[in-house]
């Protein structure tokens, strides 16, 4: 015969009680402290009510080689503008054959936003 465990109903849905069982499945198991204790507590006894604020450090001057804006584009970058272009091209009859493609994330991200809003495509 199988071994009940605890169980209650809370509208649909039952919940056993897997920390009561009346019997250990091994010696291990059973000199083990119980872990039911972790799942009962309110709250946690020991933490603060309330931590620290962390000071963010400022970025740099927007032309400042180390503001991440002036990063060189990285390999997804570098994708994202080029299928960008590629998608909004029908909606910008300007291109023709050359246009003018972004060098660092700042540029990228004005100019994918800039390319989005030209073809009447939503963008958050």
């Amino acid at each position: 015969m199988s071994q009940c465990l605890p169980a209650w109903r809370d509208g649909r849905h039952w919940y056993f009680n897997i920390m009561s069982n009346s019997r250990p499945l091994s010696n291990r198991e059973a000199n083990a402290h119980s872990l039911a204790g972790l799942f009962t507590q309110r709250a946690v006894r020991d933490s603060p009510a309330r931590l620290p604020r962390v000071q963010v450090p400022q970025l740099s001057e927007s032309d400042h080689p180390g503001n991440p804006a002036n990063f060189p584009l990285d390999t997804l970058t570098n994708e994202w503008v080029r299928g960008t272009v590629s998608l909004t091209r029908p909606s910008h009859p300007e291109d023709e054959d050359s246009i003018w493609l972004p060098k660092t994330q700042g540029e990228a991200s004005d100019f994918v936003r800039t390319r989005w809003r030209g073809a009447h495509h939503p963008i958050s």
